[in-house]
């Protein structure tokens, strides 16, 4: 064609109304076609076009049209004999009832606040209380004169009250407050599929707490993977 032929322009061949319209649509870089060409390849569009109406693939797209277990679906009706059509026409009804009884895969789950993965706040005006004896009343009211390391491990207050509740730049009732902390703490809910696994991880962990991994600890028939030189 004309526009193949890059500056040695000499004429158009055949339909040059479609010849201008393709040449506008694809450029001096549409490819040859083929004997084995299944549909039109362009290599470079126009630059009229937006990125969002182009295409594009990988190796992981294609499927080998002379691979017989896995045939593309424009193979003609015509290379496909009669007795295959049965047993493909077989095969489509009985499909459906395979997974029919069975049961879908359980997921474990657990919820869990940010802060629980969080080092108390340790500022200098609580450093002198600890180790004193602040804890005469049961209120659950985290004090600014409390030692919040201590309320903390012993469980006495929750984590995002025991870390939040001195503040005393808000105003209002102490309950009030309360209120407050506890609706800005958002619980978050994590789905998993290893049941009895590690429920989550935090910043210097990483994703596994433990260091594990699928090929430790496990039976030889639940081996998936083996182990590296920085397992050991």
């Amino acid at each position: 064609m004309d526009y193949n032929l890059g500056d040695r322009k000499n004429c158009l061949i055949g339909n040059w109304n479609e010849e201008h319209s393709l040449h506008s649509y694809a450029g001096h870089y549409r490819t040859a076609p083929t004997a084995g060409m299944t549909h039109v390849r362009c290599i470079e569009h126009s630059v009229r076009y937006d990125s969002s109406e182009l295409m594009s693939s990988h190796n992981k797209d294609f499927s080998n049209p002379k691979d017989p277990l896995n045939p593309l679906v424009y193979k003609p009706q015509s290379c496909i004999g009669a007795r295959e059509r049965l047993i493909n026409a077989k095969l489509a009804g009985v499909q459906p009832d395979l997974h029919k009884d069975e049961d879908r895969p359980q997921r474990d789950w657990a919820t869990t606040h940010k802060v629980s993965y969080q080092t108390p706040v340790d500022d200098e005006e609580f450093r002198t209380t600890k180790g004193g004896r602040r804890m005469r009343t049961q209120d659950n009211v985290p004090r600014d004169f409390r030692d919040r390391t201590f309320l903390l491990e012993h469980n006495i207050l929750s984590p995002h009250i025991c870390l939040e509740g001195g503040d005393k730049a808000a105003g209002g009732p102490e309950a009030d407050r309360l209120a407050e902390l506890q609706e800005r703490d958002v619980p978050i809910t994590i789905y998993s599929a290893n049941v009895g696994k590690f429920e989550a991880s935090n910043y210097s962990e990483g994703v596994n707490p433990f260091g594990k991994h699928s090929g430790f600890s496990q039976p030889i028939e639940e081996y998936i993977r083996g182990g590296t030189w920085k397992d050991l």
